[in-house]
């Protein structure tokens, strides 16, 4: 996920965070930005060779975040603006000083967002937002307060024709850790708890029923699906796929990519998977999903990422999603693995909520599912005959009233208005 900066460029995120726990967190905020990156744990092993590397990289840095650790070892360095400080939760905030001045401090992962936002602005050279004390932006909005809107920086809505482009019971869950902003865009992460279970047809419905409202995006994060294009029927549609841009390197305005990639009938941006055999060798990792994501919540309203049911992938992109929302099966082996990946999630405070499907024979409610899981269950998705015939003869397109109905009430968690 790494990625030392190129010779003479300086626009790169410098991050020289220890902590273990907090580690992770601060590499995933900075690959959000979409600079790119220079991680020193990675880069340099030896502690004092990383603490000579940390000043000689200050200066030409265009943002730093690090921990107190770091921070100790700078003994005499001039203060600068773009400077963050981090540590895990559940904190204090920490209090460092860099060349005699305070830097603002974030307690992460629950202040993630707010370190996003800080550190866009420092990117951007804004300085009129107010910073209050504890290093957050006051002016940004928090889990809990008021709703996007559904605007966008560009405007109006982009429609798209082919290739062409015109103007039930259990616990409350936690909310989503990030409320969305005007130019920053909320995420929504589908994962099914097996194979097979439908996760990639209602991320593309959420992703169709979204843009009938704002702009969206599906991105598609499960290696080997063959790719999304193929469900939603736009696999002729020319653009961009995985493999054809490194997300890791540099800045990727979001306006030009948007405008780069495949466009479904239903005006949804589509970011997916090649088929040639390099496409699928270089296929992306989920430092790379991070950082896509980063660049389209600027532009869309509203991202969804198709997830696979486990793996490195699952665990790291769902850390950059306001809402996750596991699909299983009404069985008892997936909903067992929909409990392990709820009680994950939460670990790692990522909202999280369930939809049950009933395929053939089902022997549990939603109640049984709702108690398993310990998560709010939204509802049933229904099961449609003839759509797998239809999605394989020409695209799924506008989804059927029951699961449009269905993906509007996963969008409505998201917002949060419910």
């Amino acid at each position: 996920m790494n990625t030392a900066p190129s010779p003479g460029r300086e626009r790169f995120i410098l991050v020289a965070v220890a902590e273990p726990a907090a580690h992770p967190e601060a590499v995933h905020v900075a690959a959000a930005a979409g600079r790119p990156l220079l991680d020193l744990l990675v880069d340099v092993e030896d502690e004092a060779e990383r603490a000579a590397e940390l000043a000689r990289h200050l200066p030409r840095a265009a943002a730093v975040i690090l921990d107190a650790a770091a921070a100790a070892d700078l003994d005499s360095v001039t203060a600068r603006p773009g400077v963050f400080a981090v540590a895990a939760d559940p904190g204090p905030a920490p209090e460092v000083e860099v060349g005699g001045a305070l830097v603002p401090g974030f307690v992460v992962p629950a202040q993630s967002p707010e370190l996003l936002a800080a550190l866009g602005a420092a990117l951007r050279g804004a300085t009129s937002a107010p910073v209050d004390a504890a290093g957050t932006d006051s002016t940004r909005a928090r889990p809990g307060r008021a709703p996007h809107d559904g605007t966008s920086e560009r405007d109006g809505r982009r429609r798209g024709v082919g290739n062409r482009r015109g103007p039930g019971g259990g616990d409350a869950p936690r909310a989503p850790r990030a409320a969305a902003e005007p130019g920053r865009g909320r995420v929504l992460g589908v994962a099914g708890a097996c194979g097979g279970a439908g996760a990639s047809t209602l991320a593309a419905a959420c992703a169709v029923v979204a843009a009938a409202d704002g702009t969206a995006a599906l991105v598609d994060a499960v290696a080997n699906s063959g790719g999304l294009d193929l469900l939603t029927g736009d696999e002729d549609t020319t653009g961009l796929r995985w493999g054809d841009v490194d997300f890791t390197r540099g800045e990727i305005p979001a306006g030009d990519l948007v405008e780069a990639l495949p466009e479904t009938r239903e005006g949804v941006w589509l970011l997916t998977a090649g088929r040639s055999v390099l496409a699928a060798a270089a296929g992306p990792g989920p430092g790379e999903v991070v950082a896509a994501l980063g660049v389209l919540r600027r532009e869309a309203a509203t991202v969804v990422v198709d997830l696979p049911p486990w793996g490195p992938m699952t665990d790291e992109v769902s850390d950059a999603c306001d809402l996750v929302v596991v699909l299983t099966p009404a069985e008892v082996r997936p909903t067992a693995a929909a409990a392990r990946l709820c009680a994950r999630l939460e670990s790692r405070r990522t909202g999280a909520c369930v939809l049950v499907r009933h395929r053939g024979w089902s022997s549990l409610t939603l109640d049984d599912v709702a108690g398993l899981t310990r998560a709010r269950v939204l509802g049933e998705l229904p099961t449609h005959r003839g759509l797998a015939r239809r999605a394989e003869l020409g695209g799924l397109g506008g989804p059927p009233r029951g699961l449009a109905r269905v993906a509007g009430l996963v969008l409505d968690e998201l917002r949060g208005a419910r």
